[in-house]
């Protein structure tokens, strides 16, 4: 079994701030859209004393980077394996993991690589497992 060490240290969940990870499966809350589900690990995932009107913000920020701008009101249940890949890395973005994202698969990677030409810099390391 491996482990993983970021400075001789063992994960905890004092990691969830600086570490992001995209699962190969894309599991969301079928009822909510886009945009809810973006605003929803804003607001819980990222540090207590960032404010909410900062929080949202950073999330139109993702819509804008992965292009979800005409899709955010649509429903998760409706959408189609590209959109629900970019809605993953969004989740994840929404986050704000200040260290390093993980991608669990190639596909992910380009994914993100293509959103991010040409464009802000998403400011994080990347790791693909």
């Amino acid at each position: 079994m491996s482990s993983f060490v970021v400075e001789p240290v063992l994960p905890t969940t004092k990691m969830a701030n600086f570490l992001g990870f995209c699962l190969q499966q894309d599991i969301h809350d079928e009822t909510a859209t886009i945009r809810e589900a973006l605003e929803f690990s804003a607001l819980l995932r990222q540090n207590r004393d960032i404010p909410r009107t900062d929080k949202l913000a950073y999330v139109d920020e993702i819509v804008k980077l992965l292009e979800l701008e005409h899709f955010q009101d649509a429903v998760v249940r409706s959408l189609n394996v590209d959109l629900k890949k970019r809605l993953t890395l969004g989740v994840e973005l929404a986050a704000k993991p200040s260290l390093l994202l993980f991608l669990d698969e190639p596909t992910s990677v380009r994914l993100l690589l293509k959103s991010t030409n040409n464009r802000a810099s998403t400011r994080r390391a990347l790791g693909v497992s």
